[in-house]
């Protein structure tokens, strides 16, 4: 139970922040926290809070800090894609605090935020690939950015890679077993390819992050 009390209280955190005259610094700590922390737990309550504090100040940010925030997830990023997964069936809880997190700072940050974020995990020039850890947190960043800074894919050049890499992802024998039976139109946030209502038939590719 600890664990759950831990991410409410890290999620109001980052809703409060809103009442914050430090708020720059506040998210600067919490990115810097969250790619230091030596348990997973703790990291993934440091990206909760950083989530919520995106999403209720990213518009109060200088350029300068959400450079400093997208090097600190970038960084954990390439951590959390090369070590075994913490979990051997469902949702890994930092992964899926992490993609949230870096969804939220594309949201915040904007196209160049968001072509950054995605060059550097599933755009990538190798793709969706490697081992399946890596296929799976870069299926489920794309899934998360989907929901919170899907109106920027299109302005970034970035919808039609965005596509082709999710319909990569449902045809992944591995990743697929997550992607399966997820589908759900009434939550846009679940469903890769919700960023354009001109991309067609859902070919199942969706993802829940639970």
């Amino acid at each position: 139970q600890a664990p759950a009390v831990r991410l409410t209280a890290a999620d109001n955190l980052g809703e409060l922040t809103r009442l914050s005259a430090r708020v720059e610094q506040l998210v600067a700590d919490l990115a810097a926290n969250a790619a230091t922390a030596t348990d997973q737990e703790t990291a993934a309550a440091y990206l909760t809070a950083l989530r919520g504090a995106l999403r209720s100040s990213g518009d109060r940010l200088s350029a300068a800090t959400l450079d400093k925030v997208e090097g600190q997830l970038l960084g954990l990023y390439k951590t959390v894609a090369s070590r075994p997964s913490a979990t051997s069936g469902g949702v890994d809880p930092l992964a899926a605090a992490l993609v949230t997190a870096m969804a939220q700072y594309c949201a915040a940050a904007g196209a160049g935020g968001l072509s950054r974020v995605l060059s550097a995990g599933p755009l990538a020039a190798a793709g969706i690939s490697g081992s399946k850890e890596a296929r799976d947190l870069a299926a489920m960043l794309l899934a998360a950015v989907a929901g919170s800074a899907a109106g920027d894919l299109d302005g970034a050049g970035l919808l039609r890679g965005a596509v082709e890499a999710a319909v990569k992802a449902t045809r992944d024998p591995e990743v697929r077993d997550r992607l399966d039976g997820t589908c759900d139109h009434s939550q846009p946030n679940r469903h890769l390819l919700a960023a354009s209502s001109s991309v067609g038939n859902c070919p199942g590719a969706c993802y829940s992050l639970g």
